[in-house]
C-alpha cells in the first residue's frame, strides 16, 4: 500500500516542484521589473534636480511672465499717452458737406479776337 501511495504522490510532487519553480521565476521577474521601475524613477528625479530639470524651467517661466507683465505695463502707458495727445481729425461727413457747397465767382467779360496779330498780346 505504501508503494501505491508513493506512486500516486510522485506526480503531485513533480507538479508542486514545477509550481514552486514558476513562482520563483515570476518573483524574480517582479523584482527585476520593480528594480527597473525604481531606476527609472531615480533617473527622472535626477533630471528634475539637475540644471535642465523642471525646477529651472519653472523659474525661467516665472521670469518670463514677470518680464512680459512689465512690457505690457509699458505698452499700456504709451497707449494712454497717445490717446491723450491724439489730434482730433474732422468728421468725414462734415468735410463732405463743405465740399458740396457751391462757390459763386464774378463773371468777367470775354473779348473776341479780331484776327489782327498785333492785338494778340492784349487779347
Amino acid at each position: 500500500m505504501s508503494d501505491s501511495l508513493i506512486v500516486n504522490i510522485e506526480p503531485t510532487k513533480q507538479k508542486l516542484a514545477q509550481l514552486i519553480e514558476i513562482g520563483l521565476i515570476t518573483s524574480r521577474r517582479t523584482k527585476v521589473s520593480t528594480s527597473l521601475k525604481k531606476k527609472k524613477e531615480e533617473e527622472k528625479y535626477a533630471t528634475v534636480i539637475k540644471e535642465t530639470g523642471i525646477l529651472t524651467l519653472l523659474n525661467s517661466g516665472k521670469e518670463t511672465v514677470v518680464a512680459l507683465k512689465l512690457h505690457q505695463d509699458d505698452v499700456e502707458a504709451i497707449i494712454q499717452e497717445l490717446n491723450r495727445a491724439q489730434i482730433k481729425l474732422p468728421d468725414p461727413q462734415q468735410t463732405s458737406q463743405t465740399a458740396q457747397q457751391t462757390v459763386n465767382l464774378p463773371q468777367l467779360p470775354l473779348l473776341t479776337f479780331s484776327g489782327d496779330p498785333k492785338l494778340w498780346r492784349q487779347f
